[in-house]
């Protein structure tokens, strides 16, 4: 069952993790979505897509370009059980996409880790840049 607010400790690993993805741009907010499941946690993080507003391409999305050192995200973790690469959808409902995934202990926690190429699609945009006043803003 999805919890209300993070706890402490997983809120913390979540910091953790984003000091270790370097942004191509003006990097947008980082999504989070997380449950414990059989002991273990599951945690999902993303980068926002961002939304043009106005223009011919008005309501276009796009992903948000990063890097992630993973040698740094696999270093937060006490323990690391398995370290892997997705590099496309396995199925049609596969909203995770292309992503990284690291199963290890988090300070005691078991925790399953997943880092999205991109947002998944039934996530509203985080940002929109709203092309004919050159602002972006920040949704999420």
């Amino acid at each position: 069952m999805p919890l209300a607010s993070p706890p402490p400790w997983l809120q913390e690993m979540a910091n953790a993790v984003a000091l270790y993805l370097q942004p191509w741009e003006l990097f947008p907010p980082l999504g989070c979505h997380y449950v414990h499941v059989h002991d273990q946690w599951e945690v999902t993080l993303f980068a926002a897509s961002t939304e043009m507003v106005g223009g011919r391409r008005d309501g276009a999305r796009h992903p948000s370009r990063f890097n992630a050192d993973l040698g740094g995200i696999q270093g937060i973790f006490s323990d690391v059980k398995r370290f892997e690469w997705q590099s496309l959808p396995v199925a049609r409902d596969d909203e995770l996409g292309a992503h990284v995934s690291l199963e290890g202990t988090y300070e005691g926690h078991a925790v399953w880790l997943r880092i999205l190429a991109q947002a998944p699609d039934r996530f509203h945009s985080g940002r929109l840049v709203h092309i004919h006043d050159q602002v972006w803003e920040e949704i999420w």
